[in-house]
């Protein structure tokens, strides 16, 4: 089968420093026997670009990049170009990401057209907050909505929630299957010689991975180090963002001496850190999955976060503690009491939660049976 997986997201995709829900999906598809076009926003940045292709082992994603322009206030791209992209590759299967966006009912319509089966990859489980925004989902409801119900071939959503968002919108044809976590990018890694590893043994280390953002709640994850009563647990920070100078600011000038900011990592660096860490937390308002859960998973790490629709489905009592407030005093309490508990038992029994069930390997399985019986066949 000829796949064709547009990711309409218009951010820059750093491949092989993230891990890429789109790449991790390919390779595995690519391992059934399947043919795999990755479909990009084309940068718009100078100095940015991607390759013509991703290797894997010896096959390859082939990398297709179309013009793209951003509608004003909205802040949505519309795609350029696509009905050539479709003459191109000549798919069997579209593939697309999110179900209520412009992007999305332009990808469909031309799929639909060419009379190729569509399913669409959902996560959003929140309607924007944002007037604007708020406004296109009425609009994408009454006037798009029952177009793509009747000419989308099915739905899979990431999380429970997500999925709980497509049943409220009438989209029976739908299930969940989660997000997978492409483990090569952690698998046979050396460190570069110029990168100097801070020293991490003999204490135990708590890690952040991610952008430094509003959303995220830094501030009280610093609160967290601030108050730890032990001074010889390490607080690591790992990433950078818009917050992630006055991150600095306040490490400073509180004198953390017991929090590391490590900026932006590759993913042997990121492993070496994850490898060495004793407990992963997370404090974010908003995860659609959230591949650092994922990620601490497969280094057997247990998570302390709040309640998301990731945490709400991949953490339970086997892999850490969920949080129903940002209450530092509750918090730290939970660290301490995983921390306390975690040992190589604990680390093997999270590791083996992970390889049941969230390798892409085991999801492609999934994904290509319910397109055998659900789409094919139709």
């Amino acid at each position: 089968m000829k796949i064709a997986i547009f990711r309409t997201d218009n951010s820059f995709l750093k491949v092989g420093q993230y891990n890429c829900q789109e790449i991790g999906l390919g390779k595995a598809l690519l391992d059934s026997g399947h043919q795999v076009f990755l479909v990009l926003l084309k940068p718009t940045q100078n100095g940015k670009f991607y390759p013509d292709c991703i290797k894997h082992e010896n096959k390859e994603i082939k990398i297709i990049q179309v013009e793209h322009t951003q509608i004003p206030i909205l802040d949505y791209p519309l795609l350029k170009g696509i009905r050539h992209v479709f003459e191109m590759i000549k798919p069997d299967l579209c593939h697309i990401n999110e179900e209520s966006c412009p992007a999305t009912i332009q990808v469909a319509y031309h799929a639909n057209v060419n009379k190729i089966p569509i399913v669409i990859y959902h996560g959003m489980y929140l309607t924007p907050n944002s007037r604007i925004r708020q406004l296109y989902e009425k609009v994408h409801h009454y006037c798009f909505r029952p177009w793509l119900r009747k000419n989308v071939k099915y739905l899979f959503a990431k999380t429970s929630r997500a999925h709980r968002y497509l049943l409220d919108r009438d989209y029976s044809n739908s299930s969940v299957l989660p997000v997978g976590l492409d483990i090569s990018c952690f698998e046979s890694r050396t460190l570069s010689d110029d990168f100097s590893e801070p020293n991490l043994v003999g204490r135990l280390n708590v890690i952040y991975v991610g952008v430094f953002e509003k959303r995220r709640n830094i501030n009280f994850l610093l609160e967290i180090a601030k108050c730890y009563p032990d001074r010889d647990v390490n607080f690591i920070f790992v990433g950078e963002g818009p917050e992630f100078e006055a991150t600095k600011l306040v490490v400073k000038e509180n004198g953390l001496e017991n929090v590391i900011l490590t900026g932006v990592l590759d993913q042997s660096q990121l492993s070496y850190f994850y490898k060495n860490a004793s407990l992963f937390f997370l404090a974010s308002d908003y995860e659609i999955f959230g591949m650092v859960y994922l990620e601490a998973m497969f280094f057997g790490l247990p998570v302390v976060t709040n309640l998301n629709a990731g945490s709400e489905d991949l953490i339970s009592s086997e892999n850490g503690r969920l949080m129903n407030s940002l209450d530092s005093k509750l918090w730290i309490e939970a660290i301490i009491e995983q921390l306390n508990s975690i040992d190589d038992e604990m680390r093997n029994k999270i590791k083996n939660k992970f390889k049941k069930r969230y390798t892409w390997d085991k999801i492609s399985i999934k994904y290509i049976s319910v397109i055998e019986s659900k789409v094919s066949n139709t």
